[in-house]
């Protein structure tokens, strides 16, 4: 036999031998093809109270039930973000949740039916139960993925009944012109505006990112008002959407700041004009 010979036969016996230890996709693909795979398999949408939002965010939409019990069910269609998949009854996987800056337990446990729930531990919970909440409206947690079995959480309090201006994109409460005339007041005209459509998601990921302090001057509720101002904050667009002619994707973390009402109200004083950050650090003098 030649030599090359020898040595084709040679990288072919050592080519065999680790398409056998390598695992393989469902294509047949060996080795990293399987991470790929599980990416593609990321389904990202809204599933019951769950919102998968990118391959390491998602966000658990509060309600009763998760508000009087410290745990939740996982639908299967979030299975692959929380790495559930392989999960059978009766086994259960710990995580760590982190929330604050401390490190709690968590757990994913079967049933005997199949369904897999996420729980965790009860100093956790009552972090959670101290936000307000109303009949229908229980704050919001935002899972980060920070390891395989580890995630940063953020609650958030979300308003329900705001809507927003199209010349200056503040929250207000209602929309309503007062006529003053002859010393009567609060009588109702018609109003019509354009509505600029805002993604709720992207003034959660804000408020995770930027906190709950005003940007410009520091302002914080929760430390001046109690816990009736905890987790409020107004949610700026630094270029107002109303000023683009065209749809376009917002990054909470650079196009979005957090504003006191006070501030908020300063930025777009003028219809003409809107302050920057920095120029209002300095008409404050906080720069």
């Amino acid at each position: 036999m030649s030599s090359l010979a020898i040595r084709t036969t040679h990288w072919s016996l050592v080519f065999s031998a680790l398409l056998s230890i390598l695992p393989l996709s469902k294509n047949g693909d060996p080795g990293g093809c399987c991470i790929h795979e599980k990416e593609e398999n990321m389904e990202t949408g809204r599933y019951y109270s769950f919102e998968i939002l990118n391959e390491t965010e998602a966000i658990k939409y509060g309600d009763k039930s998760f508000f009087e019990h410290r745990g939740t069910g996982i639908p299967q269609n979030t299975y692959a973000f929380w790495n559930v998949e392989n999960l059978r009854y009766p086994e259960k996987r710990d995580i760590k949740l982190y929330y604050e800056g401390k490190e709690y337990n968590g757990l994913f446990r079967t049933d005997e039916h199949g369904r897999i729930r996420m729980f965790w531990h009860s100093a956790l919970a009552e972090k959670y139960n101290q936000h307000p909440h109303q009949a229908d409206n229980y704050p919001e947690i935002i899972f980060t993925k920070v390891g395989e079995d580890s995630y940063d959480v953020t609650i958030i309090d979300t308003p329900r009944s705001t809507v927003f201006n199209d010349q200056n994109d503040n929250i207000e409460t209602e929309v309503e012109v007062l006529d003053v005339k002859n010393g009567v007041e609060g009588r109702k005209k018609m109003y019509y505006s354009t509505r600029y459509e805002r993604n709720a998601n992207n003034r959660r990921l804000a408020i995770k990112y930027h906190g709950c302090k005003c940007m410009a001057c520091g302002f914080d509720f929760e430390k001046v008002y109690g816990e009736i101002g905890k987790g409020f904050i107004e949610v700026h667009h630094i270029k107002p959407l109303y000023s683009k002619d065209e749809v376009v994707e917002v990054d909470p973390k650079t196009d979005l700041i957090c504003l006191c009402p006070n501030c908020h109200r300063m930025v777009h004083r003028y219809k003409d004009k809107v302050l920057s950050l920095e120029e209002l650090k300095g008409l404050l003098g906080t720069r």
